[in-house]
């Protein structure tokens, strides 16, 4: 989905949700190591590494690329709990599928920053909620996420 179409709708689910009192969580992911390879490499194996994740993210969730290399989760009636399990599963996926990678550079690991939607957010503070998180998440271990709490981030192992 094209960032600003995905912002458009992302700000739009975030009112109905926190109008409904409803759940909702958001995940930026981004492939470490990839920008360090020679292009065509880099752009096959983050061509793979989306279909990785969309392979286990639902229907309703929604997908964009928020900048180079990573992309942005938004799922809607979804618990920070639901998202860990959602980003073990991606984790899982990635480290299946790197022993036969196949398709251009393989990502050294995935950082991840997990946000529970907070009934104050907007689009914006949702966002740099995630982002400022993600910054973390790049010295976490691999199968750590990075979950925002307040002025620091919680480090939450996510799988084996």
């Amino acid at each position: 989905l094209e960032l600003h179409t995905f912002l458009d709708r992302l700000e739009g689910c975030l009112d109905q949700l926190v109008r409904a009192d409803l759940p909702g969580a958001g995940m930026l992911i981004e492939a470490v190591g990839l920008s360090e390879h020679e292009p065509s490499l880099a752009t096959a194996g983050w061509d793979t590494t989306i279909s990785l994740v969309q392979a286990c993210v639902r229907g309703i969730d929604v997908v964009s690329e928020f900048r180079p290399f990573t992309l942005c989760v938004f799922l809607p009636g979804c618990s920070q709990d639901a998202a860990m399990e959602r980003a073990a599963k991606i984790q899982a996926n990635l480290n299946t599928a790197s022993q036969t990678w196949q398709s251009g550079a393989c990502p050294e690991r995935l950082a991840i920053s997990i946000s529970q939607i907070e009934s104050t957010d907007s689009t914006a503070l949702f966002l740099n909620r995630l982002e400022s998180a993600l910054d973390d998440a790049i010295d976490a271990a691999p199968n750590e996420v990075v979950i925002p709490d307040g002025e620091s981030s919680l480090f939450q192992k996510v799988s084996d």
